[in-house]
């Protein structure tokens, strides 16, 4: 995953969870034990925010927008870690 993305909805970044991963290790690996014993993900950890970003100046009708999803870092870490 790029480390330096902009954050999600959680404003944090991967970068974030590297270089802090001492202080957060134990909170972070109690999140996936939760998740893997339950198969559920918090409400707040599965938030998604829906963008428009225009293509253009003057962006008039949906057709001129593009969709983008801003999830959380801990989602995305949970989907990449399952993806394995």
């Amino acid at each position: 995953m790029a480390k330096d993305k902009s954050p999600g909805p959680d404003g944090f970044t991967i970068l974030f969870y590297q270089e802090c991963w001492e202080v957060i290790k134990t909170n972070l690996l109690k999140v996936f034990e939760e998740f893997f014993a339950s198969g559920v993900i918090n409400l707040g950890v599965n938030s998604t925010f829906l963008m428009l970003i225009p293509k253009k100046e003057g962006a008039a009708s949906l057709t001129d927008f593009r969709p983008i999803s801003l999830v959380t870092s801990i989602y995305k870490i949970i989907a990449k870690v399952l993806s394995l």
